[in-house]
């Protein structure tokens, strides 16, 4: 058998014309298939702005309230680096406490402190709170705390934009 025939054929099946051009629409398929002509996607971060997030505890441990200094970086043990820390208040540590007709009464905790906790961030302001890395706080947000060398368990106390 020959490839090509006398009546012009290739393998006596189709004209040789009619194969090449086959072959420049398949060629051409294929590299638009194959090809990436597509834009790169590019993650688009929201905007931040420079924001005062200050955080509050009432009892804690002397030690812990003592090992947390200005500068030192603040942290949600959940989810990360908050801000860097610009005032540091510590006072006598209270508990609420009821006496015997149910009346609540600030109770102060000797070897204990309270502490606000005030640092720099870089947040994104929404509607409902402001995001920092990742995490929605408002006022009344209660987490876990890495603040330099010490970790306690606060509430979001106050947040203002710069």
């Amino acid at each position: 058998m020959k490839i090509l025939d006398a009546k012009g054929k290739l393998f006596g099946f189709i004209n040789l014309i009619d194969f090449l051009a086959l072959c420049l629409v398949g060629a051409l398929a294929l590299f638009l298939v194959l090809s990436d002509r597509s834009e790169p996607i590019v993650a688009i971060a929201p905007p931040t702005q420079p924001v005062i997030i200050k955080v509050f505890a009432s009892e804690v441990p002397d030690e812990a309230a003592a090992a947390i200094q200005v500068g030192d970086v603040l942290e949600n043990e959940a989810t990360g680096y908050i801000g860097r820390i610009t005032e540091v208040q510590i006072t006598p540590g209270y508990t609420h406490a009821s006496d015997y007709e149910g009346v609540l009464h600030k109770a102060y905790k000797e070897g204990f402190s309270a502490i606000e906790i005030t640092a720099l961030a870089d947040g994104e302001v929404t509607a409902t709170g402001i995001m920092i890395n990742g995490a929605k706080y408002g006022v009344g947000h209660s987490c876990t705390i890495r603040a330099g060398l010490g970790k306690i368990y606060a509430r979001v106390s106050g947040l203002e934009v710069q």
